[in-house]
């Protein structure tokens, strides 16, 4: 009887430690998930902070040499995607409402979302013959860009983690 009976004591001391284990991992796991709660709440900040000092960039206060230049990149960056973004809506034959911002067919005299008037359509077949050939030039002044945005980049990465 004393083999079975250190057997049932020695399966129920495992079962206990075993939900003992569990619990001490379930709560591991809601303390992790509160640190990670945390750490996106400290990112959020950093990134509010960064939208605070860009708003005060563009306002034309006096920010941090180190701050302007990245301020200087994203807008560099908000207009070369606003020229993609514009280059976009033309070759899908669409205009951009000058008021909502809303996407609009070309062919269109008032925006449908806000009924704004929308300007005359003004491409012609003339026109449209040479858009192969500025295309490709354009192409080529953005690679151009782009190469020279990355190495900036690279660099002002280089020289804060120095």
């Amino acid at each position: 009887m004393d083999f079975f009976d250190d057997l049932v004591k020695k399966v129920s001391d495992k079962a206990q430690s075993a939900v003992k284990k569990s619990g001490e991992v379930i709560e591991i796991t809601k303390l992790k998930t509160r640190i990670v709660a945390n750490q996106k709440t400290i990112e959020d900040n950093y990134l509010e902070i960064g939208k605070i000092l860009y708003q005060r960039y563009l306002e034309g206060e006096n920010v941090e040499s180190q701050i302007k230049n990245l301020c200087e990149e994203i807008k560099s960056k908000e207009e070369i995607i606003k020229s993609i973004k514009e280059e976009i809506i033309s070759l899908k034959g669409s205009v951009e409402c000058q008021k909502c911002h809303a996407v609009v067919e070309r062919t269109s005299y008032f925006c449908p979302n806000c009924g704004e008037k929308l300007p005359e359509p003004k491409e012609t077949e003339v026109e449209s013959e040479g858009f192969e050939e500025n295309q490709a030039e354009d192409n080529k002044e953005e690679t151009a860009e782009a190469k020279e945005d990355d190495a900036k980049v690279k660099e002002e990465t280089t020289d804060k983690n120095e």
